[in-house]
């Protein structure tokens, strides 16, 4: 993502409220400030809200773990995420095993993300394959019980009524 010139003002100002602040083109983060203690990174992200015709930037800090693979990091609850963004390695995973998508057409469908990034998410999952499919289990099982409870939708309860469906 590249960020405006009115965006680029925005992260000039905001600088003077972190030392050493460098920018983040990441999908939505705009300025973080990255520090190391031993293998843990915090960040101040300042993420750009829309509000009807102007804009707002609310602070945010996340701790992050640093893992072997270059490009995924722990979050404070141990969630694997794609370094640089706010993806998990779960979302694309997902994607990848309910579309048999490549990680060319992985890229291609989440241009944000560098090659590198999307064969280093794969392997943490191919290396912690075991525990990330149980999270995908416990995810559909959630989603199977939320439609469940939910019911019919009005529009499907008309169709029906109707015979179109």
């Amino acid at each position: 993502m590249r960020i405006s010139e009115a965006d680029a003002g925005i992260v000039q100002a905001l600088a003077p409220m972190v030392s050493n602040p460098a920018i983040a083109v990441a999908e939505d983060i705009v300025l973080s400030e990255v520090w190391k203690e031993s293998h843990v990174q915090k960040k101040d992200c300042f993420s750009r809200v829309e509000e009807g015709t102007s804009s707002i930037y609310k602070a945010k800090t996340m701790t992050l773990t640093a893992t072997a693979y270059k490009y995924v990091e722990l979050d404070e609850n141990n969630v694997p995420i794609i370094a640089g963004t706010t993806m998990k390695v779960i979302e694309l995973v997902t994607g990848q095993l309910t579309h048999g998508w490549s990680p060319e057409e992985l890229h291609f469908q989440h241009p944000y993300l560098t090659m590198s990034q999307i064969h280093s998410a794969l392997a943490y999952y191919w290396d912690h394959k075991a525990p990330l499919d149980a999270d995908i289990s416990q995810r559909e099982q959630y989603t199977i019980r939320l439609q469940q409870e939910a019911g019919e939708s009005p529009l499907v309860k008309k169709l029906r009524a109707k015979g179109l469906i």
